[in-house]
């Protein structure tokens, strides 16, 4: 701070902080109409929960909204919006299809029975923070209003809610919000792998109101949202993006009149991983096994030990994929890739031992005809010309010779 400059005036340090001056009459506003609220109406939310839904008041949360209020036109329905809030995709278990994600539920719907006194008509529930004069209430007061009866039909394990909470408007807008931890199940398809992309669904359809009672939909049209900053994904997946999709009526497991709203979260896997651990060493092997036909077939250890010990880290390569897989019967590009390289690797076995084979018959053809040549010799028989021929006729030996003159 600059301590020798000019001290501003009284009227520069009035303008400078202007929103300090709108927030300060806002405030003052918001007081004023809080102080002429009705004092004989309910001032907190346990006064309000006792007025909407206590044991004086009549309420009955069996009856959905549109059926209390207006019980000769059961025609009409109740309007549920929803939306989902993503917060973190925990895990995705490939051998076992399940998607395990964080994340916040919103329900939406109106209810007559809920409405209350605004601030114009002296409630008392607007205030600075909720000039809407919302109200916020706990978790455990939900059994005591009527809910939507909807469930996630495609969960492995029970939806865990980690917290939750609602509140009204004073038009009677009940907003329900809680925080779960999702388990779905998902029928994956892996024959891209490991440069899959994965469809997950998750399907949300009434388990006791059919489609005669309540319509659903999606808050502000936007079926999804993303917590700000980085989401999403676990270390080998990322979420791209979650989108709506249509809902079979037969998922809500009624013969008829199922209703329910559908998300499918797309999934794409990192393949940098297999990149550089299992399709480039895989590579190498093949490449430095093929190496081995510069080594000389006499070195027998040599040969061996380079085929065996590639064939045997392929092998392992192709156990690790598995282990990471259910068991699919179709085909998965990775599992096709690390076949055809052991199969070249065990190419190379055959080739060894063929030649190594070949290499004895010649060995011992060389000896047959060096003790031949000898015994030609020790019968002065050295500058005759000799050949093969088959002779079946005799059995003493496969082969007999005879000068090529006869």
């Amino acid at each position: 701070q600059d301590l020798t400059a000019a001290s501003p005036t009284v009227t520069q340090m009035a303008y400078r902080p202007t929103w300090l001056w709108i927030h300060i009459f806002a405030f003052a506003a918001l007081s004023a109409r809080a102080t002429a609220c009705n004092t004989a109406g309910p001032r907190t939310a346990a006064e309000l929960s006792e007025v909407l839904w206590g044991p004086q008041s009549g309420y009955g949360k069996e009856t959905r909204p549109t059926m209390a209020v207006n019980p000769i036109r059961p025609a009409l329905r109740d309007h549920i919006d929803m939306q989902l809030q993503i917060c973190s995709v925990h895990d995705v278990d490939s051998a076992k299809q399940t998607l395990t994600v964080e994340l916040f539920v919103r329900t939406v719907w109106h209810d007559p029975r809920h409405r209350y006194n605004e601030s114009d008509e002296g409630g008392c529930f607007a205030t600075y923070l909720s000039p809407q004069g919302e109200v916020g209430f706990a978790e455990a007061q939900l059994k005591h209003i009527w809910t939507p009866g909807l469930t996630i039909t495609n969960v492995a394990v029970p939806e865990q809610i980690l917290y939750s909470a609602f509140w009204l408007f004073p038009d009677g807008l009940t907003w329900w919000t809680r925080k779960s931890m999702v388990i779905l199940t998902c029928a994956m398809n892996f024959k891209m792998f490991p440069y899959d992309v994965q469809l997950c669904p998750m399907n949300i359809a009434g388990w006791r109101d059919l489609s005669s009672d309540i319509s659903l939909g999606f808050r502000d049209n936007t079926p999804s949202k993303f917590t700000e900053g980085d989401i999403a994904g676990t270390v080998e997946w990322d979420l791209i993006t979650v989108s709506s999709t249509d809902f079979n009526p037969e998922q809500s497991g009624f013969a008829w009149g199922g209703v329910g709203i559908c998300w499918l979260f797309e999934l794409k896997r990192r393949a940098k991983y297999y990149e550089l651990y299992v399709i480039m060493p895989a590579s190498l092997f093949v490449l430095i096994s093929w190496a081995s036909f510069f080594i000389s077939r006499v070195a027998v250890p040599a040969q061996v030990a380079v085929t065996i010990i590639w064939f045997l880290s392929i092998s392992g390569q192709i156990a690790s994929i598995l282990s990471r897989l259910p068991s699919v019967s179709g085909e998965v590009k990775m599992l096709s890739f690390l076949s055809c390289s052991q199969a070249f690797v065990l190419a190379l076995i055959v080739e060894y031992t063929a030649c190594n084979f070949l290499d004895q018959i010649q060995a011992l053809t060389a000896k047959a005809l060096e003790k031949i040549k000898k015994e030609s010799e020790e019968e002065g028989r050295t500058n005759v010309n000799y050949r093969f021929e088959i002779c079946k006729g005799k059995r003493q030996t496969p082969f007999y010779f005879v000068p090529a003159s006869s």
